[in-house]
């Protein structure tokens, strides 16, 4: 190591910012710089430690410098005074132990907040069961809070930060729509979002709403966003509700049997479809009896049909205003839902959804319907749910209206039962 000439010890400790303190075994103060004056205001050399500090800290600081002395290593502890928070290193050179002081309060006021911050946040995610995560671009770094390996059902030990996990659990059929989306988020800059599903590690299926926008960690390019699983009791109405659309198409084609020689195999497959039927109209009248706000209900509904338009390249439109409703959905849901889906099939390319507090619009520019509310392309009823949406008009006192124009649009207007709540 280079000399500097007239450079001395004292000059060097002088204008540190730590403390330096020598003592002797039994405390004696032989050196103190110019910053002990700072913390120690009466210090003087030939003075104890224990002239200067409280007993009960003069106390601890000798039962350190025993264990200095006897063990020949350094030691470092924490020390509280005059309310501030020091770290001190205790080290021993030549019969005597040096003390380096270092003001900490502000690092651990910091970390405090930081602690407290990430307490909050592991909160909320475990409340509102969200995942975060980041990408940065140019490092290929990728970091899941502890959220989002819960919502994959791993352990966050089993993560590498540069492999791209969410490709091995979102499910195949959705993979390609996330991708593109965030092919667009990372290109244009364009915010996105979308409800795809996940297969967690333990083989579970779970809906998830994403959201991610384009952001930047220190000058690199990269992206952020959250996923959150989807209510569960609205989760369970739509599988109760896909699965009776299912087994309604299979009584339509049971009672195209019924004039062949196959009738009786035709009487059982009605029989066990209405049976089951009959079954799912009870766990879904069970299901979801809680108030949900209708507005954050439709929303949903809307990211989910906005990923169907992408697949099956329709312009569909929501335009919802801020419904001051709150109500059993599990009757009017269904009835949107029937409606949308009939309304993407005859659709030419595109459908619109809006809503307000007296009622539901859905629009599409498709072939029209007849009086009797039959496609008129192809005769087909404007939907297998045609007695789901009979049943839930009838049993929530709603009125369903509708108007079509030959190939030019249908217009279906669902009216509310229920008065306007702030």
């Amino acid at each position: 190591m280079a000399k500097i000439d007239d450079v001395t010890p004292d000059f060097i400790a002088d204008i540190s910012a730590s403390v330096i303190l020598a003592l002797t075994k039994s405390g004696e103060i032989l050196y103190y710089n110019r910053n002990a004056g700072s913390i120690f205001f009466d210090i003087a050399v030939g003075k104890n430690i224990e002239d200067i500090i409280p007993h009960d800290d003069a106390v601890i600081w000798h039962h350190n410098m025993d264990i200095v002395f006897f063990s020949a290593e350094h030691l470092d502890f924490y020390w509280f005074f005059r309310s501030r928070f020091y770290q001190v290193s205790a080290h021993l050179f030549a019969e005597k132990i040096f003390f380096c002081l270092q003001d900490i309060t502000e690092i651990r006021i910091q970390h405090n907040l930081l602690s407290d911050c990430s307490a909050r946040f592991s909160g909320i995610e475990r409340l509102a069961e969200i995942g975060y995560w980041e990408l940065n671009l140019p490092q290929k770094k990728i970091y899941w809070s502890e959220g989002m390996y819960k919502i994959c059902a791993l352990k966050d030990d089993t993560a590498k930060h540069r492999k791209n996990l969410l490709r091995h659990y979102i499910h195949p059929d959705d993979y390609e729509i996330y991708r593109q989306k965030l092919r667009a988020l990372l290109s244009a800059g364009q915010n996105i979002d979308g409800i795809i599903r996940i297969i967690d590690a333990s083989g579970n299926t779970k809906r998830c709403y994403f959201k991610a926008f384009k952001t930047y960690f220190h000058g690199d390019a990269g992206a952020c966003g959250i996923f959150q699983l989807i209510n569960t009791d609205i989760n369970n109405i739509q599988l109760l509700h896909d699965v009776k659309q299912h087994l309604q198409a299979i009584m339509s084609f049971a009672d195209s049997l019924k004039d062949s020689d196959r009738n009786n195999i035709a009487e059982q497959i009605i029989y066990h479809c209405q049976t089951a039927a009959s079954v799912l109209n009870d766990a879904r009248e069970k299901t979801d009896t809680k108030e949900i706000n209708l507005f954050a209900a439709l929303k949903e509904v809307c990211r989910e049909f906005q990923n169907l338009s992408v697949v099956k390249n329709i312009k569909f439109i929501c335009r919802l205003q801020n419904i001051r409703n709150r109500t059993d959905t599990s009757l009017i849901l269904p009835i949107v839902r029937n409606l949308l889906d009939n309304a993407f099939k005859f659709t030419s390319n595109k459908v619109i959804l809006s809503g307000n507090d007296t009622g539901i619009w859905i629009i599409d520019n498709g072939c029209g319907l007849s009086n009797e509310g039959t496609a008129i392309t192809n005769n087909l009823a404007w939907g297998e749910g045609h007695n789901i949406i009979n049943h839930n008009v009838a049993a929530g006192n709603f009125r369903l209206l509708h108007k079509s124009r030959r190939g030019k649009y249908t217009i279906f207007r669902l009216l509310y039962n229920f008065t306007c709540q702030s």
